[in-house]
């Protein structure tokens, strides 16, 4: 398994939620590292994380995900027969709902990911965090909105430490969003990642 690493350009960063930018949700608080993994192939994203969160080993992780209406109850048999922890919370959208889930193991994470990463994939709303929560929803102003009006959206606090997963536009790769110092260069990254998986850093231009 071959993966991409890089950290995102500050430049390409708004202050705002930014709906098909970075991010499509709010952060409150600073953020001292941004890191993109990318995977070319499906199978191969849906492998990598639940085998890297397990390295990683900072559960329980909190998972805020936008689930569409006809994958509910099957998410929902499957957390009651695992025991995972959920509620739901109304997006204000049709057809789809958001789920904020407490994972407290890996066992858990590898049913619950499929779902998360399918999700995700086709652009809905899908972050995790690790043993903390730090996810809430409620209004916020977003850069370029029509009338300057405020919009409901996903709000992560980032405090000391803190790292949140995004699984970003068409399941294309995940990004860390971390104050770690786990996630400060790529030499430390790499200490963590899965057996058989090589690495190439990805360069990225301001533009």
């Amino acid at each position: 398994m071959k993966i991409e690493l890089g950290f995102l350009p500050r430049i390409w960063i708004s202050d705002a939620p930014d709906s098909g930018g970075y991010f499509p949700f709010a952060i409150d608080g600073e953020m001292e590292y941004i890191i993109e993994f990318s995977l070319d192939r499906e199978k191969e994203t849906e492998q990598f994380v639940p085998k890297y969160m397990h390295l990683l080993n900072k559960f329980p992780l909190f998972v805020m995900a936008e689930i569409y209406d006809d994958q509910r109850e099957e998410l929902e048999q499957d957390c009651h027969l695992l025991k995972i922890q959920f509620e739901t919370i109304n997006p204000k959208k049709k057809n789809d709902c958001f789920y904020k889930i407490k994972i407290d193991n890996n066992k858990q994470l590898e049913v619950i990911y499929p779902f998360l990463y399918g999700n995700g994939s086709m652009n809905n709303m899908v972050l995790w965090s690790l043993e903390t929560d730090v996810f809430s929803y409620g209004k916020r102003k977003f850069k370029n909105t029509f009338l300057n009006r405020d919009k409901y959206t996903v709000i992560a606090k980032m405090n000391d430490n803190n790292s949140i997963f995004w699984i970003s536009y068409d399941g294309s790769s995940v990004i860390a969003i971390s104050n770690d110092n786990h996630f400060s260069t790529i030499n430390e990254i790499t200490k963590k990642l899965p057996l058989g998986v090589n690495y190439e850093v990805s360069e990225y231009g301001n533009d």
